[in-house]
């Protein structure tokens, strides 16, 4: 048995310092939100594994796992698992 995790982030465009995020749309009764990019983890993927695969598949970008990094990460008590943040 895998532990299941959360691994969610952003896109940073370095020399601009501008962040790509992701925007939910609205639903009855409530605005759009704007979010990280996000999901878990399949199988025996590591935190940057799991991020690199979610941005892959939603936005088709040609980024390396080697440029993928976890930079806090935090137990999430609502969902009952660990929430790793990445850029």
């Amino acid at each position: 048995m895998h532990n299941e995790f959360y691994a969610s982030g952003f896109i940073l465009h370095p020399s601009s310092q501008q962040i790509l995020l992701h925007q939910y749309p609205a639903k009855p009764n409530q605005p759009s939100q704007w979010t990280l990019f996000g999901g878990k983890n399949q199988g025996k993927e590591k935190p940057e594994e799991t991020f690199h695969r979610i941005i892959t598949e939603k936005l088709g970008l040609n980024v390396t796992v080697e440029n993928c990094f976890v930079v806090y990460d935090y137990f999430h008590k609502d969902k009952n698992m660990t929430h790793y943040i990445n850029y």
